[in-house]
């Protein structure tokens, strides 16, 4: 078996901060579909989700190696680096839909009692 491990020991970090804006970045990514150029020349029809390296390199540059354009150094993308930008971005949609959610369950019982007051101010109505 292989294993590919980064380290990760909080001894060996400094300024360790929560990361923010993780939705607003990961929302700057832009995903593509695309072919090898081998792959189409040699009669395969492979088709890849994935990113351009030097798009992704103005967003999260930690994340791609490499020069644009430079013949002899290739752009590659280490696709691990996006997990804790992924899981910021979970966090970040959960918080929102959670307090979507209070919102939504407050403005139920509020519709609730209305609907009871409407039903006792119309059986009085009816009673007149």
């Amino acid at each position: 078996s292989i294993a590919f491990n980064n380290t990760s020991d909080y001894r060996l970090k400094q300024d360790i901060k929560p990361l923010e804006k993780s939705l607003e970045r990961l929302m700057k990514l832009q995903p593509k579909t695309y072919r090898f150029i081998k792959d189409v020349e040699e009669g395969q029809d492979f088709t890849f989700d994935g990113f351009l390296a030097h798009e992704v390199s103005d967003i999260i540059p930690m994340a791609v190696s490499g020069i644009k354009d430079d013949p002899d150094n290739f752009q590659q993308m280490d696709y691990s680096k996006l997990t804790p930008l992924l899981t910021g971005a979970v966090q970040e949609l959960n918080a929102k839909l959670n307090s979507q959610q209070l919102l939504i369950d407050s403005q139920y019982e509020m519709i609730k009692m209305l609907i009871s007051r409407l039903e006792i101010l119309e059986l009085n109505n009816n009673l007149d």
